[in-house]
């Protein structure tokens, strides 16, 4: 119950949340709600999978392999639900663990930026941070699932970047570079990492520059998803 607390907390008291994580820090249910999402959309997306087209890509990768020979009908199923089964076994696995080493990832540049090397602060410390600093990004996966839920079918070679909510998707005629940073959950995402540094002791000018620079690097990296 504390910790469904705290993820609500970060959401409508973020600095008295990361407090609270710094002096009883934990992020089991954090990472989980994370993953939860994450799998969450990826069921979404291949409910929708094109198997037609799946069908069309599997023939087209037969006939470049084996050119001139005639491709039974059967030969191009069965290739056709391997590939299936293969995206969706990567993809549980991919959220499974993928998304516990983003964190990390997240985790050890909150642990750089801010200097928490310290015994006080430590990287485990940091990694529960950076999965409650994530969690704008869960909520954006779950917003994600009824865009994806819209398709009637979705091509197996175009499975990513289906909800996009930077400026720049939303004005594509517009030539100004940049567009992509205006995204608010990435922003969203900088400032908690902000409010994180203040929690941790940190200056408010350093909270800020760390803040934007996450801002920045979130942005580019999440232009694919």
């Amino acid at each position: 119950m504390n910790q469904a607390r705290l993820l609500a907390e970060v959401f409508f008291a973020p600095y008295r949340a990361f407090v609270r994580i710094l002096q009883r820090p934990k992020s089991s249910l954090a990472v989980f709600v994370l993953v939860v999402c994450s799998l969450a959309v990826h069921i979404s997306v291949h409910s929708r999978i094109d198997m037609a087209a799946q069908v069309r890509l599997s023939a087209a990768e037969l006939s470049a392999q084996e050119p001139g020979t005639k491709l039974s009908d059967h030969d191009v199923n069965e290739k056709a639900q391997r590939a299936m089964n293969a995206r969706r076994i990567g993809g549980y696995v991919l959220c499974v663990f993928g998304v516990p080493a983003a964190v990390a990832a997240l985790a050890l540049l909150i642990w750089l930026f801010f200097g928490a090397w310290s015994s006080q602060l430590g990287f485990k410390r940091c990694y529960r941070l950076a999965a409650h600093v994530a969690l704008p990004f869960g909520l954006r996966q779950l917003l994600s699932i009824i865009v994806i839920m819209t398709y009637p079918s979705i091509d197996p070679t175009h499975t990513w970047g289906l909800f996009k909510t930077n400026l720049g998707a939303l004005m594509p005629n517009s030539s100004l570079p940049g567009l992509f940073l205006l995204d608010p959950f990435w922003i969203w995402m900088g400032v908690l990492a902000g409010l994180a540094g203040r929690a941790m002791g940190r200056g408010r000018i350093w909270s800020v520059i760390v803040a934007i620079i996450l801002w920045f690097l979130l942005a580019f990296l999440g232009r694919s998803f």
